[in-house]
């Protein structure tokens, strides 16, 4: 296989010395910074070829298959195609990569070499892209067969995979396509959203420019679906410093995205590097352009956290759009756990302190932290329950002051949580029991 020459590679790269191949695959690796776009090229075209020397491991396989579906530079490209013929045994599931970038690469097609940067017809190992995708489908196509599963190797999967909690950047302040300014936990918490990751400046039509046409479709998908409206979306600019709000708006709108409260393009403010710490971004830059990024889709769940993504080769609507739909009958319901815990407080200052009135005030704190989402039958006779302990300690104690105004308010919060109004049924309630333990102060005084 025929070596990178090291005058080829920028004359910095010799950082690389300290990195495997795979670790310089990676474009989060810090020699990526402040080198060019043709200077991380020749870094990653020295990487696949040196992993080529074989056998290519299987952690090398995403990086391979991404240049694959989506790589438009021809020495890159026949570079991936010559690492993947390295790979252990051939699997018919890289044929639809290979095919693909026989496609994407023909009108790109070049004399190229790994030894000298200006190749011509008689400079030694001279080759094309299209020659090295050709040899690799051949040599897929000698060892498969086209009956049977194609499924891609253990652990790979679709490129989609379920990433662990990470902490909310809650005060991140983000811009969208109408200059409106919003924090990340209000645009990101309470509702499932897609995030994907684009800049307009972007040269490569596989990439960015795909990406947020695919994004237009999965909101048209999502819009199908009737609590579909309920997922939100979200594409983001890697190059918050030239993408202003009209230049997002015009690059999403010619690519058929919709605008919308639950459908924003963003810019961050003061740059993206929060958020490449935060969703560990695969992106990278020179003089504040970046220089190497991947397709990068994230799903957040309710609370903001990331739920699972999808990195390095282009993502299936239809699949994003299950998953999120998923996402969102498994999120909790949105309201009522966070009303419980702000009632707590109120609670615990003004309890009062007899035993049937505990009884009371634990069936409104009980009842405010369940209602408002589809309950079982037995949850159902539990509330009941609660609702009857209450107004039977509110009318025990009326009988004693003889007060009856607890007792109507009591009946009619629990009135109200019957018709699923939480939050004013709650509010009758502990009222009521309010003016009962008062009433009973006075009693008790006099």
């Amino acid at each position: 296989m025929p070596p990178v020459r090291s005058s080829s590679l920028p004359s910095n790269s010799t950082r690389s010395t300290a990195c495997s191949p795979l670790d310089l695959l990676d474009e989060s690796n810090p020699i990526y910074v402040q080198q060019t776009s043709q200077e991380v090229t020749q870094i990653r075209v020295h990487a696949l070829l040196d992993l080529a020397r074989g056998p290519l491991p299987e952690a090398a396989l995403p990086f391979v298959l991404e240049e694959l579906d989506n790589g438009m530079d021809p020495h890159l490209v026949a570079a991936a195609a010559i690492a993947l013929r390295s790979y252990s045994a051939p699997s018919p599931a890289f044929q639809p990569f290979v095919r693909r970038a026989l496609e994407n690469i023909s009108g790109h097609d070049d004399l190229i070499s790994f030894d000298t940067l200006n190749p011509d017809s008689s400079s030694a190992n001279v080759t094309t892209p299209i020659r090295e995708l050709r040899q690799t489908d051949e040599w897929l196509a000698a060892g498969t067969t086209s009956s049977g599963c194609c499924p891609l190797p253990p652990g790979l999967g679709k490129l989609f995979h379920r990433l662990g909690p990470s902490p909310v950047v809650d005060e991140l302040i983000l811009e969208d396509q109408d200059g409106v300014l919003t924090t990340y936990r209000d645009l990101f918490t309470g509702h499932p959203t897609v995030v994907v990751f684009f800049y307009t400046r972007c040269d490569n039509p596989l990439k960015c420019s795909l990406t947020v046409w695919k994004l237009a479709r999965l909101q048209k998908l999502l819009s199908s679906h009737e609590s579909g409206t309920r997922i939100h979306t979200a594409a983001i600019s890697y190059d918050s410093a030239f993408d202003t709000p009209a230049r997002l708006r015009r690059f999403a709108a010619n690519r058929g995205l919709q605008f919308s409260e639950q459908h924003r393009v963003l810019r961050v403010q003061g740059g993206i590097d929060p958020l490449r710490d935060h969703f560990h971004l695969g992106v990278n830059f020179f003089d504040g352009l970046v220089n190497r990024h991947r397709i990068e889709l994230f799903l957040l769940d309710k609370q903001g956290r990331t739920a699972a993504s999808c990195q390095r080769a282009q993502w299936d609507e239809n699949e994003i759009c299950e998953q999120a739909m998923a996402l969102l009958k498994s999120a909790p319901p949105s309201h009522a756990w966070p009303l419980a815990r702000s009632a707590a407080a109120i609670f615990t200052a003004l309890l009062p302190k007899c035993p049937l009135c505990w009884a009371a005030w634990l069936s409104a704190a009980g009842i405010s932290s369940i209602t408002g989402a589809s309950v079982s039958l037995g949850v159902q006779i539990a509330i009941a329950a609660l609702l009857l302990l209450n107004l039977a300690a509110v009318a025990w104690r009326a009988r004693a002051t003889g007060s009856v105004l607890p007792v109507l308010l009591a009946a009619a919060g629990s009135a109200c949580i019957v018709a699923d109004a939480t939050l004013p049924g709650t509010v009758l309630i502990v009222l009521g029991a309010l003016i009962n333990s008062a009433a009973m102060a006075r009693r008790t005084r006099s």
